[in-house]
């Protein structure tokens, strides 16, 4: 039924089982975790789908990562419209973390995650995650990427918008830091006004990584030292066409 759930019995919800859909009422539902110390929704199983659920306030105390969401099975959906709103982890993945599985997120906002480590909005690693009219925004790590830290993973977004994310440290990107073996294809998509300590405002690829983009837009992003919208290292292979930059900014360009 529609409305808002909080409370204990309300968080820390796991789906183990394979083959489930969950479907949030017409007027929708809100699974507030504030003050609970828990996690939000852990989809641990194969070929699990939730539609039009929110969450909020997810803050584990176990040094867990996804502090609203963690998606470790294949062939999972999680798709809106919903919002992911003020969650938090102490580890990696404020918002979210996908490890190990392929999913897709669908219409769904992403705001106001924090990681101590990496990874504000979101963590992928070992995965395969597909975005389509997803905003990340206002997210924040205190070392690396601000809006996503992806680590042997691949990503593909289409149609969708990252902007006012930050990382307050650390060599990464306000939006993404692409380390060892990450491939990312974007379509159709904005970088605004994400900010790096270091290097990289929007996207940061460290080695061995790939990123293809088209009809991408970064505009007023920023870096402490290099890269005030992309920052590339080395062993990368990068592609952009029919793209626009404008008044991105870095203090130690070279």
């Amino acid at each position: 039924n529609a409305g808002t759930y909080s409370g204990p019995w309300s968080c820390g919800l796991v789906v183990s089982v394979p083959h489930v859909r969950i479907v949030g009422g017409p007027g929708g539902v809100v699974v507030d975790c504030a003050g609970q110390g828990r996690r939000n929704l852990a989809l641990q199983a194969d070929n699990v789908s939730v539609t039009g659920i929110s969450l909020v306030g997810g803050d584990p105390t176990q040094g867990e990562n996804g502090g609203c969401l963690s998606i470790r099975g294949k062939d999972s959906t999680f798709s809106g419209p919903a919002v992911l709103r003020g969650c938090r982890s102490q580890s990696y993945g404020g918002a979210v973390e996908s490890r190990g599985s392929g999913a897709l997120l669908q219409d769904v906002t992403i705001e106001d995650g924090y990681a101590m480590s990496g990874g504000g909005g979101m963590y992928v690693v070992f995965s395969d995650l597909t975005l389509r009219r997803v905003t990340v925004r206002r997210c924040a790590a205190s070392r690396h990427g601000g809006g996503s830290y992806m680590y042997w993973a691949r990503m593909v977004a289409h149609d969708s918008l990252f902007e006012d994310n930050a990382a307050a440290a650390g060599r990464s990107g306000g939006f993404l830091l692409g380390v060892i073996g990450v491939h990312v294809e974007f379509y159709n998509t904005i970088f605004r006004r994400n900010l790096a300590d270091k290097d990289g405002g929007a996207v940061y690829l460290w080695s061995d990584c790939s990123f293809k983009g088209h009809g991408l837009t970064f505009s007023s992003n920023s870096a402490g030292e290099h890269g005030g919208a992309i920052n590339m290292v080395s062993d990368v292979t990068f592609s952009l066409t029919a793209s626009l930059l404008k008044n991105n900014t870095c203090l130690g360009c070279r």
